[in-house]
């Protein structure tokens, strides 16, 4: 129970303003009560919202489920309260209240001091925490709350790696996609051309300029996307490269795909060849034959 009460006590905290109507009050639970992510966003600090913004959308989605305060609280129901009772969440038979002590506001900057009640204890206070605020472009924001302003900060800069880290990781699964669309559309040509065997390079594997008027050859295969095919090989936050080696019938090639961003928009590095093994590494370097193959 008193497990339950804190972890309830630090959810609605994040989400329950001032008594009288205010846009903190308003904002707050706003943000409480956000049925999806955009409307949860708007309530958070830009950074996150910035961050959140890079993912891809299925990821978004999925990271931006966890500020869901409904997500979170499975099997209690929340409702508006009155007055200075800002949140009712019922579980079960226990029925709690979220009650607003202070409101601290400079227009910029506000600060809102909570109660957890206890209904079935006579009112008994459980728990005391703040909600510290922010304006940023026109929008109250939920930039922590806690007993401390640094209980639970959303500008936290572990909580902004682990949304950094959902883009890198995003990201590195976009790049062995292409390394392992790569490798199909080379052999797919090599078979199709004999003659040459493996592609000179990215830009053969191109569709032809106008697709529906123009043939596709051995100069524009039409295997992978334009992205990839057409300088400077840049896709999902990764530089590619393709040599092939040798005249023709060529026998050999190798694929390296690069962060343009190292730390940032991905952290591996991956290489590949006409044997079909992609390999990596976490250094700040071109992988190579050498290095670990994926599991």
């Amino acid at each position: 129970m008193q497990r339950f009460s804190f972890v309830l006590a630090v959810v609605l905290s994040m989400s329950f303003p001032i008594a009288a109507e205010s846009p903190e009050t308003d904002a707050l639970l706003d943000f409480v009560f956000a049925k999806n992510v955009t409307s949860a966003m708007k309530h958070l600090p830009v950074q996150v919202q910035q961050e959140l913004s890079t993912l891809p959308r299925a990821r978004r989605e999925e990271v931006g489920q966890e500020f869901i305060v409904f997500k979170r609280l499975e099997g209690v129901v929340l409702t508006r309260g009155h007055g200075s009772v800002l949140v009712t969440a019922t579980l079960g038979s226990n029925e709690y209240e979220v009650v607003l002590v202070s409101r601290l506001s400079d227009g910029v900057d506000a600060v809102l001091s909570l109660e957890m009640h206890d209904k079935n204890a006579g009112s008994r206070v459980l728990e005391n925490f703040d909600v510290w605020m922010h304006m940023e472009e026109d929008e109250w924001r939920v930039v922590s709350m806690g007993r401390r302003s640094s209980d639970f900060n959303f500008k936290d800069t572990k909580l902004l790696e682990r949304l950094k880290g959902g883009k890198r990781e995003a990201n590195e699964a976009s790049a062995v996609g292409a390394i392992r669309t790569i490798n199909s559309a080379a052999e797919t040509y090599a078979a199709s051309y004999p003659d040459l065997g493996y592609p000179e390079n990215l830009n053969v594997l191109s569709s032809p300029r106008n697709p529906s008027f123009d043939e596709y050859d051995a100069t524009h295969a039409g295997l992978v996307d334009v992205q990839l095919t057409t300088p400077p090989f840049e896709n999902s936050g990764y530089r590619f490269a393709f040599i092939s080696s040798g005249s023709s019938p060529r026998r050999a090639y190798t694929i390296s795909a690069r962060p343009v961003e190292y730390g940032s928009s991905a952290k591996r590095s991956f290489f590949s060849n006409e044997t079909g093994v992609i390999r990596y590494t976490d250094d700040d370097r071109e992988a190579n034959e050498h290095d670990s193959p994926l599991p």
